[in-house]
């Protein structure tokens, strides 16, 4: 019974620490600066960026945020580690 009861507060901790840490908002200074912007596609009110190119693979996180949505178009073949 107390693991139980243990299991059920460190559950209880868990989705608590959760839902209340948000993603970061991205910069309003964070502009593109690739050689073209990654195109985008609306589902439903979600916008999902297009990643066809390794150049737009390796902008999520630098240029785009981390917490965007995101639908792989194409293999990609990354060129360096």
């Amino acid at each position: 019974m107390k693991h139980l009861c243990m299991i059920f507060l460190a559950s209880l901790t868990i989705f608590f620490v959760g839902c209340s840490s948000r993603p970061a908002e991205p910069s309003s200074s964070v502009s593109p600066s690739l050689s073209s912007t990654m195109q985008t596609s609306s589902v439903g009110e979600e916008t999902c960026y297009l990643v066809k190119t390794e150049e737009d693979l390796r902008a999520i996180g630098s240029v785009y945020p981390l917490s965007g949505h995101y639908r792989l178009e194409n293999d990609i073949s990354l060129t360096q580690e």
